[in-house]
């Protein structure tokens, strides 16, 4: 926290709505911006029986829930869904605080909440019909609930039914102050702010891009969609890293009449399913183009972030994902010449003896290390300011092994 490790004591969503309103009662004087971004609903599903047991208790059943829509992707599972329940409920509290903490400093009637979440349920479990979840482009994956709060301006009971996105919450927040972007500035979104007041207010049609891509560099028609005022292109195969070549299957939707993308219309549509398909490539093309794919790097030895945790989220690689087995590279920068130390963290007991390689740019290092550990830390490493890539692994059980993550200190 402003440069300095800071150790928590407490469940996560709670530290950090209590930090937010911190910092709120610091610059109630001031105009202020705070993002707080919830770890939560997420796994792991760690929640105090305080939040999960009112829902395990429920003895909930697939059955009870309305049956409507797509059917379920997957099998319900009575105890993740309560554990996730209980988590939203720790939210909804958290909110409450902070919506009193507004109203309490004196500036709740002119602060505008906007809440958003990222993406449908992981799990299968509810999500009102709606085909899909997490990690796919059908309406289960990306179409999610959206509120703001703004008591100075806004009633409580408007409901907007034009599609936004991510892009046009920027465009919106300027509209709402006042303030207009430079001339150099190019936003792809718009703002929403007439809609707000008047959910009829004048909106002209445009397309929402979707895809969802993991890995180094973006591939056409991998897991995207096209979303039109009505009609939606959906391409979903590609979802899974290391599907390698993907045999695409393009479907067309009538979102205003099949909600649930229950029926394919794209033999019945061939051409407006290709006027999409051109709409993306077009739209591929032009995000492609204003900027390169190089990887972002990881600083280290950088006053804000000194020691740095490289985690198995960003490296990179053939099998770089986070699961069991993965290994990868990070692409780091040094800032500065020296001497750095890395300690590898690994998520199994090394319960034999064994080596423990570290590759920093061209040069190998090798260390030999005991039975009954789970770390393995090398001491005074050179490096040059600049870039540099690090790859530490283990040979564990007859396989490359990487850490869990990897803390690197100047």
């Amino acid at each position: 926290h402003n440069g300095e490790e800071v150790q928590g004591q407490g469940y996560c969503s709670d530290i950090f709505t209590d930090a937010a309103i911190d910092f709120i009662r610091k610059e109630k004087n001031h105009p202020f911006l705070v993002y707080l971004p919830f770890n939560c609903p997420h796994t792991p599903l760690e929640i105090s029986d305080e939040y999960y047991l009112p829902y395990k208790n429920l003895n909930m059943k697939w059955e009870m829930f309305p049956q409507y829509g797509a059917p379920l992707m997957g099998k319900f599972d009575p105890d993740e869904t309560a554990k996730v329940y209980g988590m939203v409920t720790n939210i909804d509290m958290n909110l409450g605080k902070l919506f009193a903490a507004l109203k309490a400093q004196g500036v709740e009637e002119n602060t505008v909440v906007l809440f958003i979440t990222d993406n449908g349920p992981q799990q299968p479990r509810y999500k009102a019909g709606l085909k899909g979840r997490k990690g796919m482009v059908y309406e289960g994956g990306i179409h999610v609930p959206g509120f703001i709060r703004w008591p100075k301006s806004l009633r409580g009971d408007v409901k907007v039914e034009q599609p936004l996105a991510h892009i046009d919450v920027v465009p919106t927040f300027l509209d709402i102050c006042g303030v207009e972007p430079k001339p150099d500035v190019k936003l792809d979104g718009r703002s929403f702010k007439p809609l707000l007041s008047n959910p009829s207010a004048d909106w002209p049609d445009r397309n929402l891009y979707f895809q969802w891509h993991r890995g180094d560099v973006p591939q056409p028609f991998r897991a995207c969609a096209v979303r039109g005022p009505r009609y939606k292109m959906t391409q979903a195969n590609g979802v899974q890293e290391g599907d390698g070549e993907i045999e695409p299957k393009f479907e067309l939707y009538d979102l205003a009449e099949d909600p649930y993308e229950m029926n394919d219309l794209s033999e019945t549509n061939p051409e407006l399913l290709a006027t999409l398909q051109s709409d993306y490539e077009d739209w591929f093309e032009d995000v492609s183009s204003s900027r390169g794919y190089d990887v972002p790097r990881i600083h280290l030895g950088a006053p804000q972030d000194n020691p740095t945790t490289l985690t198995r989220q960003d490296w990179r690689g053939p099998v770089a994902g986070w699961r069991e087995g993965g290994w990868g590279i990070w692409y780091t920068k040094a800032e500065k010449d020296g001497n750095y130390d890395f300690e590898l963290q690994f998520n199994v007991t090394l319960d034999q003896p064994g080596t423990a390689h570290l590759r920093v740019g061209e040069t190998e290092h090798t260390l030999d290390y005991e039975a009954g550990g789970e770390t393995v830390t090398f001491k005074d490493i050179p490096l040059e300011a600049g870039n540099v890539e690090v790859e530490p692994w283990i040979e564990h059980e007859g396989k490359k092994l990487g850490p869990m993550y990897t803390v690197v200190t100047y």
